[in-house]
């Protein structure tokens, strides 16, 4: 653009004023013609009238002059003389009305005539004696047919006026027309120029939001969106940076922690196994020890490294829409190894619900609240999943037939790293994360991830409460 403004708000206020001066400048080309018509219909109407007065009066004339002559030609009254005088100087004055209207040739030729012949009968009436060549009947037939030339004339203007009219009128259209599309083509323009930084910032953060850092950020438009684009790009880079450097953390605790644990782990199966010389029992026991310790502790820090990355690898992913039934049967489909080693029987009620939010999210609670109830369900036992409608909200319970969960440790299960007192049917490797991220996505996702025990039905019941519309809160 030649012409660079400053701010959107600049730019939108442009944008009006530019289209809002064209149809301003149509209304006012339209105000200005339809004024011009009217003055010119104005003015025609009344050349009009005053031609058609005028003609009429110049019979009116023409009649009087010859009655005066006639009269004075009888009584010889000089009374009489001094009408006609009058009379005659009325005659000349409606003449000079009628050349005054317009220039048309024949109007001004017959009045012309009617001038001189009127000055040939007024110089011939004192010495007239008879009506001998009296030429007052000829000035009443050119008044007449000034009569008719007046109308003729009038018709013409008003054929004029007309064929002014609709050329006026075909021009104000074009024109307008003209100026409206004009119009309509800056608005879309403007509403371009607008818009155009916006979805390029929306475009952005979107990519920012699902961890897309190598693209630079670049906002074209007003100053205020560039700079506020350069600033999202100094964000990029430095959330590429904290990418890097937390690649880097977790590549240096895994090399720096388990490195020593393996050390360990090793030297205590080399003294187990009597490398270093025979050990007594009490000692084969504290190595023993040792190396399960060692063990726990790998897998602690594997947890650890996993729950940063999977708190890292699933962002705010925009909402959609998501066919939940499918999805749950999706999770018992990947867990029916498990469920047919242990003879473990699937009974579903569920409804067909769609849901819009984060799938991603949505499965990871499902599989662990699956998984859970797999590895605490006893062998031939039973896992309910129900699903159905509550108001706003979709509900969805998972429950085995296991020992359930102590009373005391309700509120503790969805600790991080918590290990509960009741054990699962089988030596299970845990790190006592799971049930801790379900919980933490069930929370960002808008829901809830409760769980109670069954009572006399034994075992435990997880419960995932999740809006149908999940409107993802923005922090400031």
């Amino acid at each position: 653009m030649l012409f660079r403004t400053r701010s959107i708000l600049q730019l939108t206020v442009l944008g009006f004023l530019a289209v809002a001066a064209l149809l301003i400048s149509a209304l006012f080309i339209s105000a200005q013609q339809l004024n011009t018509l009217t003055t010119s219909g104005q003015l025609t109407v009344n050349q009009s009238a005053n031609a058609m007065r005028a003609s009429r009066e110049l019979i009116e004339h023409s009649s009087a002059l010859e009655r005066s002559a006639r009269q004075f030609l009888v009584l010889r009254d000089p009374a009489l003389l001094q009408v006609y005088d009058d009379r005659r100087e009325a005659l000349h004055g409606t003449l000079l009305q009628l050349l005054a209207l317009g220039d048309d040739p024949d109007i001004t030729r017959q009045a012309s005539a009617l001038r001189d012949i009127e000055f040939q009968a007024y110089r011939g009436l004192n010495a007239a004696t008879s009506e001998t060549d009296f030429e007052y009947p000829r000035l009443l037939e050119i008044a007449y047919e000034l009569t008719r030339l007046t109308s003729a004339w009038v018709d013409a203007n008003a054929a004029a006026l007309r064929v002014q009219t609709a050329d006026s009128q075909r021009a104000l259209n074009i024109r307008t027309l003209w100026l409206v599309c004009t119009a309509l083509l800056l608005a879309v323009l403007f509403v371009a120029l607008i818009t155009r930084p916006l979805r390029q910032l929306d475009t952005a953060i979107r990519n920012l939001g699902s961890g897309e850092y190598e693209e630079r950020i670049k906002i074209g438009g007003p100053s205020d969106l560039q700079l506020l684009g350069s600033r999202l790009d100094w964000l990029r880079d430095r959330l590429q940076q904290l990418e890097h450097q937390r690649g880097e953390f977790l590549r240096h605790v895994s090399h720096e922690l388990k490195t020593p644990l393996a050390s360990i782990q090793e030297s205590a199966a080399l003294i187990a196994d009597g490398i270093a010389g025979p050990i007594n029992e009490e000692q084969r026991t504290l190595v023993a020890i040792l190396s399960n310790n060692c063990q726990r502790l790998s897998g602690l820090i594997e947890g650890l490294l996993r729950h940063n990355a999977d708190s890292f690898a699933i962002v705010d992913a925009p909402p959609e829409t998501i066919k939940l039934t499918g999805l749950v049967n999706e999770v018992i489909l990947n867990h029916q190894p498990a469920t047919i080693s242990a003879s473990i029987k699937i009974r579903r009620q569920l409804d067909k619900i769609a849901i819009s939010g984060d799938r991603e999210r949505i499965r990871v609670i499902v599989d662990n609240m699956m998984s859970n109830a797999v590895k605490f369900s006893p062998k031939g036992g039973t896992i309910t999943v129900t699903m159905s409608r509550d108001g706003d909200l979709v509900q969805l319970d998972i429950a085995d037939e296991g020992p359930g969960v102590p009373e005391e440790e309700l509120d503790k299960i969805f600790t991080a790293f918590f290990q509960g007192s009741a054990q699962p049917r089988e030596y299970y490797h845990s790190t006592g994360l799971g049930l801790a991220i379900a919980r933490e996505y069930a929370e960002r996702t808008g829901g809830k991830l409760t769980v109670f025990n069954r009572g006399a039905a034994h075992g435990a019941c997880f419960r995932l409460s999740l809006p149908r519309r999940w409107q993802r809160e923005i922090k400031a």
